[in-house]
């Protein structure tokens, strides 16, 4: 089978403390989505406070809706320290790698993003998501 490289390309913000998103809908029948990059950009007004976001594969759109949940679900977990005095990214790598993704989400499962609800580790991110579904 020819190989899909018709890249999906999401931006996505969590804004508050417990917040939660679905980055695209669900995966097609008999498809798989491959992520193949990501990068996670903290809000520059609130460079003393760190961000821990999880990347899940959920059944649907929405129970990714708290911390356990989102842990149990995790495909991924990005964590900006919130020591550093400086705005704080995290950026997969320097270009798509379609050849090697960083994980993949099953047929009918939702591919979500969890901001974590531990003081320290909730300022608000802006997310940049790359996959593609074959």
């Amino acid at each position: 089978m020819p190989k899909n490289n018709n890249i999906v390309t999401k931006s996505k913000d969590l804004r508050g403390v417990s917040s939660h998103v679905a980055i695209g809908s669900s995966v097609a029948a008999g498809l798989t989505r491959y992520v193949t990059f990501l990068r996670v950009e903290q809000d520059v007004t609130l460079m003393n406070e760190g961000s821990k976001v999880y990347f899940c594969s959920t059944a649907a759109s929405n129970t990714a809706a708290n911390t356990a949940t989102a842990s149990t679900a995790q495909k991924m977990v990005v964590v900006l320290q919130s020591a550093l005095q400086a705005q704080k990214e995290y950026q997969s790598g320097i270009k798509i790698d379609a050849e090697n993704p960083l994980f993949t989400i099953a047929e009918s499962k939702f591919f979500s993003a969890y901001l974590c609800s531990v003081a320290g580790q909730s300022a608000p991110v802006n997310i940049f998501a790359q996959y593609y579904d074959q």
